[in-house]
């Protein structure tokens, strides 16, 4: 019987590692692609999670603790992580404060299809890091996940990585098409990927819940921390031989800024637009999300590109550039209407801006930026139209 039960494991350890190496090693062959829209940020893939994974697809929503969880495949909104894995990653981020770094996640996820983030790790000795991507130590992590899943049975739950000082909080166009091209070849129901930024002095991290049934459809979770130590940190610091193989980062003391957590919630906007306002489709919601995306690398270090609705459930981007505070504002009838272009509260004007809608109007919206802005014989007026009634009331949370 012994005999019998030492076959099986290391029948289970073979399989783990035979998997984790075609998964990484299929990633690693993979080139980066340069999207038009924006640079190019790269994660690798995920690995396969055990078949006892919990499944949230088909659960209705439901209340864990006063936290609303996702349903019938959607994203969850709440990401649990214990302040020490936030402060490992804070100090991974300020080790590479003007390239881009990452790791893998470890935990489980709940009945309610939670992510707990138990244990983070950082960049392998042999990682590549570059200004607009990051590829892991493929050996690093092989041989560290294996023994965090062997020993401790942990799941590979997410990836995280940063954007440094680009000012782009949110996954790149490129980030969102890796994962749900990973969690579709590896029939994974849901993945967690983490967006990490910074200035010179801190740093903050974002969470963006991914399922295989959303798509490009996905949710920014709100952090759930949990004060002290992973229990997991502690037992593994005692754990010579995994301690052995992991890298610690140079920065001594972590510094995190400000992130969006379950408290945070109230100060988001849930945006209901007016009837027949662009953005009541699905289709027109993924174009402001890549306009974010392009615009956030207008804005200078350390700051993003903001989205706001008015009183009047207008949609405005707000970034700050060299050239002063710009802001874009879509109309109500937009996009029979153009845009409105302001820089430092005065809007932009042009002989040479043509509002000529086509097809694609992340390209129009874009290329009418240009013109407006980069342009010579640009003016500036104060004389706004009125496209919307008081302030903005707060940030949407796409």
């Amino acid at each position: 019987m012994i005999m019998r039960m030492l076959s099986f494991c290391r029948r289970v350890r073979d399989w783990v590692k035979g998997f984790v190496e075609r998964a990484m090693t299929e990633r690693q062959l993979e080139e980066p692609e340069l999207a038009e829209e924006n640079l190019v940020r790269d994660v690798s893939v995920p690995v396969p999670m055990p078949k006892s994974e919990p499944r949230c697809a088909g659960r209705a929503n439901v209340q864990v603790d006063g936290v609303l969880t996702g349903g019938d495949g959607r994203p969850v909104r709440t990401a649990i992580v214990y302040q020490s894995e936030l402060d490992f990653i804070s100090r991974c981020i300020l080790d590479y404060p003007h390239i881009e770094t990452g790791g893998q996640l470890f935990g489980f996820w709940t009945a309610a299809g939670i992510p707990v983030v138990l244990f983070a790790i950082g960049p392998g000795p042999r990682a590549n890091h570059q200004a607009a991507f990051f590829n892991q130590d493929v050996d690093y992590l092989v041989r560290v996940g294996q023994m965090l899943i062997g020993r401790y049975g942990l799941q590979h739950i997410g990836e995280w990585h940063s954007h440094h000082q680009l000012g782009l909080a949110r996954p790149s166009g490129h980030d969102a098409a890796t994962m749900v091209h990973c969690i579709k070849r590896q029939n994974l129901r849901q993945f967690l990927l983490c967006i990490g930024n910074c200035t010179d002095t801190a740093s903050e991290l974002n969470a963006f819940a991914f399922t295989q049934d959303a798509g490009y459809d996905y949710v920014h979770a709100a952090w759930d921390v949990k004060t002290g130590a992973s229990p997991f940190r502690t037992v593994i610091a005692r754990d010579a031989a995994l301690t052995a193989l992991l890298t610690e980062p140079a920065t001594v003391h972590p510094s995190i800024g400000a992130i969006y957590s379950v408290g945070d919630r109230a100060t988001f906007v849930v945006p209901t637009y007016a009837a027949g306002y662009w953005l009541n489709t699905k289709a027109n919601n993924l174009v402001l999300k890549r306009l974010v995306d392009h615009f956030a690398a207008f804005a200078l270090p350390g700051s993003a590109c903001v989205v706001q609705m008015d009183q009047g459930k207008c949609v405005h981007l707000r970034f700050d550039t060299k050239a002063g505070a710009m802001e874009i504002v879509f109309p109500q009838r937009f996009p029979l209407e153009s845009p409105l272009v302001l820089r430092d509260g005065a809007l932009c004007e042009s002989a040479f801006a043509r509002w000529e809608p086509a097809d694609d109007l992340f390209a129009d919206v874009c290329a009418y930026y240009d013109a407006l802005t980069t342009v010579s014989g640009i003016t500036t007026t104060t004389d706004i139209p009125d496209v919307s009634k008081g302030e903005k009331d707060g940030s949407i949370a796409l």
